[in-house]
């Protein structure tokens, strides 16, 4: 590949040479969620919170596109268990274990 203007080359991705601007998800910055879950029939299942903040770091899986956040819930054992029962997404699938916390990645447009 061509070298870049400090001389050096350049190899495998550019991600890290291109300036990302980010308006919303700055570093640091706590974003919290309420996370409310209904049944088909708008009963609810539980009442919880997800806390997010952005580390201000590309995100491993996909760092040309997506910037990386942690994020945390606030369900209690009994909420995940209702939740679980209802199958609501794969982060509370019946035959997984629940991870309280973690991280994903997020895109800013």
């Amino acid at each position: 590949m061509p070298d870049d203007e400090t001389g050096e080359a350049l190899r495998g991705t550019l991600a890290e040479k291109i300036e990302k601007t980010r308006n919303i998800f700055k570093p640091c910055r706590q974003y919290i969620y309420s996370a409310v879950y209904k049944d088909k029939n708008g009963v609810l299942i539980s009442d919880g919170r997800v806390w997010m903040m952005a580390t201000g770091n590309r995100w491993a899986y996909q760092p040309e596109m997506q910037d990386e956040v942690t994020f945390q819930y606030a369900f209690s054992e009994e909420q995940v268990a209702e939740i679980k029962e209802y199958a609501v997404n794969k982060a509370f699938s019946k035959h997984q274990q629940f991870a309280p916390e973690g991280t994903t990645g997020i895109i800013e447009m």
